[in-house]
This record gives C-alpha cells, structure tokens and sequence, in this order.
C-alpha cells in the first residue's frame, strides 16, 4: 500500500485500523473489508481504483496474472490468491 500511497497516508491509514478496529497491520489481509471501508471513508469512489492497484501489485508479488480473473476487486482477488497458494 505505502508503493501506492505516500508512507504517511498508509501509516495514517494503519493508525485508523488499529484505533478503531484493533487491527494490526499482519492481521490486514484478513480484514480487507475494513481496510476498503477506510479507504472510501477517505477517498470516496476512488476506493475502486485504490483497492484493484493493491490487487494488481499483489499479484505481480505473487507471479500471478490478474487479468485472467472475472473481477479485480481487492477482496475477490485475495480470496482467489488464497485458493491458488494452497493449490500449488
């Protein structure tokens, strides 16, 4: 997220998490539903783009190919990530 955003955006970002939701930055990825919520509270309708660059980067980390998937959501696009390292 800190590639996409300035590292004072993410950390702010991160702050919220914690303050309002208990969430740890490890414990993010199994709370990309709050971590959206934050964003479009923040962003607006922006969240969209925000959260398919997140993804995009992800699964370039990964050597997996987003383009392949139906949908490019953060959320789906984990779940999916999820499946496929367990496949492998």
């Amino acid at each position: 997220m800190v590639s996409l955003l300035s590292r004072q955006v993410a950390n702010a970002v991160y702050q919220r998490l914690e303050k309002d939701y208990s969430i740890s930055k490890d414990e993010l990825p199994s709370h990309l539903d709050k971590l959206l919520l934050i964003l479009e509270e923040t962003f607006g309708h922006s969240v969209d783009v925000i959260g398919r660059a997140i993804a995009k980067s992800f699964y370039a980390k990964l050597g997996f190919d987003l383009s392949r998937l139906p949908r490019e959501d953060l959320v789906y696009c984990a779940e999916k990530a999820k499946r496929m390292l367990k496949s492998r």
